[in-house]
């Protein structure tokens, strides 16, 4: 069965049979080349040993140079492609494409030129070697073989053996710099839990505050005279010494002055969701010599404590004492959003705890006037509090 380690290894073993190949093959040059340079001088008359040294100079000169050239034909290409696992480059590349062009340009350029070249190479040996022939045809066949057998070997050992070591030492810096990124990746993940787990706890626990608070000012507004005991704090106020009006007239007014208020709340709640009381009373806060203001305190941090006060602005025409004021707020202030608050000593007074602001609408004298006042418009408030 054939599977990828048997693959593998095939890959590993066709691998070392070329490199063997290749090896032998140079060898084989080499071997056949030197005998050439050494046999030929050695063979002939005149300055034999002389002729051997300058053939081995020349051949070692050509050899390097041609195993040089072939480095650079065979420096491995580098792509940026996805799909390649060897995307990495350098200058050495690029200075290798750059040489590789210019060498094989100025080779077709001067291709003409080249036997003139080998052949004053060959005559400037033959200079010194009078007594022996050949010797320029000898020195041109080292310089074109040599030369040849370098690039071959070169082109080779690049291709063979440093292409695969580069590719080993780049995947190495690769894999490392893929652990490092991989554990800050693992410390950014913790990290970002952690904030999540934090800012949960943190949402859990303002939610927690939230209704508590919400409880809280909840009870601090119960009204001073609930609605559904009206009937009650009639007789009660009916039976005071300051006050001139039966039960059954109290009664009255007071129960006319909540059915009117819940009308405009219920077009209030169609017109404008947000701020119900905007625009269903009138519009103004002073109007019939009535004025209804307002104080806003922030003792605490997004809660503010607000101070409602009706009153008279003509002494000579005062509110009556005992008369019964309505205060009609907020829809999230009950149901209904009505508080009825008493006139002592010609003011009407209600103290009340908010998270932001909101339209006060007010009946006074008996209902037959009508007061507004948008909190958000008060001077000397916050921006937080005119917005929420």
């Amino acid at each position: 069965m054939w599977n990828k380690k048997d693959k593998m290894i095939d890959k590993t073993e066709i691998k070392l049979e070329t490199e063997l190949s290749i090896f032998k093959y140079s060898l084989i040059g080499l071997i056949l080349g030197v005998i050439v340079v050494i046999g030929f001088p050695l063979a002939s008359t005149g300055n034999g040993f002389s002729l051997v040294f300058i053939g081995l100079l020349l051949a070692m000169a050509s050899l390097v140079c041609g195993f040089f050239t072939g480095t650079l034909f065979g420096m491995p290409k580098r792509n940026e492609t996805d799909s390649s696992d060897y995307t990495l480059n350098n200058s050495l590349v690029e200075i290798s494409e750059w040489l590789t062009k210019i060498i094989v340009g100025l080779g077709l350029v001067n291709l003409t030129k080249v036997p003139d070249y080998l052949n004053s190479v060959g005559q400037f040996v033959k200079k010194d070697c009078k007594d022996t022939c050949y010797v320029d045809f000898y020195a041109m066949c080292i310089l074109v073989y040599f030369s040849i057998l370098g690039l071959y070997m070169g082109y080779n050992y690049m291709r063979l053996v440093l292409s695969p070591q580069y590719k080993i030492a780049d995947d190495n810096m690769l894999k490392k710099q893929l652990v490092k990124v991989n554990e800050k990746l693992e410390e950014t993940t913790i990290e970002n839990k952690k904030l999540k787990e934090a800012a949960t706890d943190l949402q859990d626990e303002m939610n927690v505050k939230g209704n508590v608070t919400k409880e809280l000012i909840k009870m601090v507004n119960q009204p001073e005279i609930p609605i559904e005991d009206i009937q009650i704090t009639s007789s009660e106020i009916a039976s005071r010494e300051d006050v001139n009006e039966s039960e059954e007239t109290i009664q009255s007014y007071v129960d006319n002055m909540i059915n009117e208020a819940k009308e405009k709340l219920k077009r209030g709640l169609v017109i404008n969701p947000i701020d119900p009381q905007q625009g269903q009373w009138g519009g103004k806060a002073i109007n019939n010599e009535r004025e209804l203001s307002a104080a806003v305190v922030e003792f605490s941090r997004w809660i503010f404590e607000i101070n409602i006060t009706i009153k008279s602005t003509n002494d000579n025409k005062p509110l009556q004492s005992g008369e019964v004021i309505l205060v009609a707020l907020h829809d999230t202030f009950g149901e209904p959003p009505f508080r009825l608050v008493t006139v002592e000593n010609g003011i009407a007074q209600l103290k009340l705890v908010s998270y932001g602001s909101f339209t006060i609408g007010a009946y006074a004298d008996r209902g037959t006037t009508e007061l507004e006042l948008n909190l958000a418009k008060l001077p000397d408030v916050s921006d937080y509090f005119k917005t929420h």
